[in-house]
């Protein structure tokens, strides 16, 4: 519970002499609201603030995520989520490139296929990712092609 034994004298000062201000103020003014704020006991205590402006509404600053997919990658022990905020082969690509091995040597991914249960190569493109659950778990596997830059990567799941 919150105790004014620990707050030091000159903060309680402040403090009166903002609660008398907003009280003048909320009595002249419509321009405020009480707001709840919870001490570290989560205790509530309800406070007058001046300047509240009832037409705001916060806008989003990041883009929400659309899927989320645990990504085995083959230098990681254990599996990594990654986020999608489209369904796209491209989107899917941006967020695996950066935690691929060689990615600072610009290695060449020239294929990427989906590896059935069967063992079935099927090309991965926008359906495949299209047709992905959420909270779906991949393997990720890296071939390379003979001796050069050019790497396949091999989706399982």
């Amino acid at each position: 519970m919150f105790s004014p034994q620990h707050v030091p004298n000159q903060l309680l000062a402040g403090c009166t002499k903002l609660n008398d201000h907003l009280r003048t103020k909320a009595a002249s003014s419509t321009d405020f609201g009480i707001v709840t704020l919870y001490d570290k006991d989560r205790s509530p205590k309800k406070i007058l603030v001046e300047g509240l402006d009832p037409t705001f509404a916060p806008q989003l600053s990041r883009q929400i995520p659309i899927i989320c997919l645990f990504v085995k990658f083959p230098n990681f022990a254990k599996y990594r989520a990654i986020y999608l905020h489209d369904l796209s082969l491209n989107s899917f690509l941006g967020a695996i490139l950066p935690f691929l091995p060689n990615s600072s040597n610009n290695p060449i991914y020239q294929d990427i296929y989906r590896v059935t249960k069967s063992g079935c190569c099927v090309i991965f493109d926008d359906a495949a990712v299209l047709n992905m659950k959420n909270e779906q778990d991949l393997i990720l596997e890296i071939e390379n092609i003979m001796n050069t830059n050019r790497y396949i990567l091999k989706i399982i799941y």
